[in-house]
This record gives C-alpha cells, sequence and structure tokens, in this order.
C-alpha cells in the first residue's frame, strides 16, 4: 500500500504529515476504510478541536497516542518561537 496516494489535494503539510504518521502507525491494524476515516477524525480533533462520539474519541486518542505529544511540542516551540520581550515591542510601535 502506497500511503502516499491518501493523500487529499487540499491538505496542508502539517495535516498530511500528522495524518501519515497515524496511518503508518495504524496500517496493520484496521481496514483501510476505517484507517483513513480515523486518520481524518484525528487531524480534525488534534489540530481544529472538533469532536465526535465518544467511542470515536476514545479509540482515535488511543491510536493516536504519542502523535498528540508531538503536535503539542510543535505548538509550545512555535508559541515560543512569536513571544516578544516588551522592549522589542515597543521598539517595533516606535
Amino acid at each position: 500500500m502506497d500511503i502516499n496516494s491518501l493523500r487529499d489535494e487540499f491538505e496542508s503539510n502539517t495535516e498530511w504529515r500528522l495524518r501519515r504518521q497515524f496511518l503508518e502507525t495504524n496500517i496493520d491494524s484496521l481496514p483501510l476504510d476505517r484507517l483513513v476515516c480515523l486518520s481524518r477524525c484525528f487531524i480534525n480533533m488534534t489540530l481544529y478541536g472538533c469532536s465526535y462520539p465518544t467511542p470515536v474519541m476514545i479509540e482515535v486518542q488511543e491510536r493516536g497516542r504519542g502523535l498528540v505529544e508531538e503536535v503539542e511540542a510543535g505548538r509550545k516551540a512555535q508559541k515560543k518561537k512569536q513571544e516578544y520581550s516588551p522592549k522589542l515591542c515597543e521598539e517595533l510601535i516606535i
């Protein structure tokens, strides 16, 4: 199975990188149609805060364990890059 063939044309690089990891992690444990569906739920839950029925939420969280932590670490690093000191902000305004 060529996982790259599962990329949707509208997916951003960030979405695809994360969804690909989810697919690779779970490729041997689910039928393909279920895996693709859960991988999309995973992206929607992780990146966009969507929610689904409780059994789906639990399954996606279990199957995405470890990947979510990676996303959170990336968000923290990105946020830290965007922080400016008050002095720098003052200089930028003036």
